[in-house]
């Protein structure tokens, strides 16, 4: 329950916290909305018979408006009875059980005082005390019907929790049971002497559909985001380039006069195709190329090329010659060469058993020579 801003909040609810525009109704309707107030548990107390609890909720429900008030049909409102075991009785009728009954003779009404402490409810009612002692039961009435009024704070907006007392002048009690009459002229003596007061006292909650209590917000919480793992930056790939390499074959010996072979072979180890690829022999002095130049317009990746190199030797080819050998790719600006070295020796061979000079032509042997260069632009 709210105390210290109890009142300004009650001023809130009647300056129209009902309105149509809290709950997305036309104020011009002037709407009103269902209220429902449970009492499940309670007590009456009768002058000065022992409290009774009531073993039953007590209800009322009905309708309020914008300016919170409420308005509780007759037939909507229901009373718990209210029940006290082992009451020593008025002299003459031991011990027993007594009822309390209350009943609504008329519409209730719930108001805020202009004070703004409290939430009123208000209405006539009646009541009627059974007794039980042994095998004999008594009723009573009160007679007539007067105003009870059940005064509580400004309800808790948020729980909806409310609690009500409030108490009317018991009336001179009657029966139309003349069994009953000796008891209910007793009880009037004792108990519920002139002027005595019936008490009630209740405990419980306040329903409006969509205010009080105010609806239930349901948060989801976002959900968790798998937090990325940074990628390891990829180093940028090579550029891809050809690389040349040149290998010249062993030849054989042979006189001045024949011819030696010999093969260069031309391999792209690089990872590129080389293009626009120029392969010169450079004829030692003395011998004869069938081709001293040989052009390839491109050689891919991985690829080899062999040729095979005629060299004609004469009387002129000296004892000792290089030939040279350069492969070019000019589109990618790159050059490879190698180069072989000739070495002659003289042989003789005699023609009969009379010794004589048999001239012998020199012959040319092409060896490997470990000299080699490669250059890239």
């Amino acid at each position: 329950m709210m105390r210290g801003s109890r009142g300004a909040r009650a001023a809130a609810i009647a300056g129209g916290l009902l309105a149509g525009g809290a709950l997305g109704v036309s104020a011009a309707s002037a709407a009103t909305l269902p209220i429902t107030v449970t009492f499940p548990g309670g007590t009456v107390k009768a002058g000065s018979l022992p409290q009774a609890t009531a073993t039953t909720p007590t209800t009322l429900a009905g309708t309020i408006n914008e300016s919170f008030a409420a308005t509780f049909p007759k037939a909507s409102v229901s009373f718990a009875d209210a029940v006290a075991t082992g009451v020593a009785l008025p002299v003459g009728f031991g011990t027993g059980t007594v009822t309390i009954k209350t009943k609504a003779e008329g519409d209730f009404t719930g108001s805020v005082p202009l004070t703004f402490a409290s939430y009123d409810l208000s209405g006539p009612v009646s009541q009627q005390i059974d007794a039980t002692s042994g095998s004999s039961t008594y009723t009573c009435y009160a007679q007539g019907s007067s105003t009870l009024t059940l005064s509580g704070p400004i309800p808790n907006l948020t729980t909806g929790a409310y609690s009500v007392s409030g108490s009317r002048v018991a009336p001179l009690l009657t029966t139309t049971d003349p069994a009953s009459v000796p008891f209910c002229t007793a009880l009037s003596a004792t108990s519920l002497l002139s002027g005595a007061s019936i008490a009630h006292s209740y405990a419980g909650s306040i329903a409006i559909p969509g205010l009080v209590p105010p609806p239930t917000v349901v948060v989801v919480p976002p959900t968790p985001t798998t937090p990325t793992t940074p990628t390891t930056p990829v180093p940028p790939a090579a550029a891809k380039k050809p690389k040349l390499k040149l290998a010249l074959g062993a030849a054989k010996a042979v006189r001045r006069g024949q011819t030696a072979s010999f093969t260069l072979t031309l391999s792209n180890t690089g990872t590129a195709r080389a293009r626009s690829v120029v392969i010169r022999i450079a004829r030692p002095a003395g011998t004869v190329l069938r081709r001293t130049q040989v052009k390839l317009s491109s050689l891919p990746a991985g690829r080899t090329k062999t040729i095979t190199v005629r060299v004609r030797t004469t009387a002129k080819t000296a004892s000792r010659a290089k030939v040279a050998v350069t492969a070019r790719s000019t589109a990618d600006r790159l050059s490879v060469s190698r180069s072989r070295q000739s070495k002659s020796t003289t042989k003789c061979s005699p023609r009969s058993s009379t010794p004589s000079r048999q001239s012998t032509d020199r012959s040319r042997q092409f060896t490997r020579m470990a000299t080699s260069s490669a250059a890239s632009a």
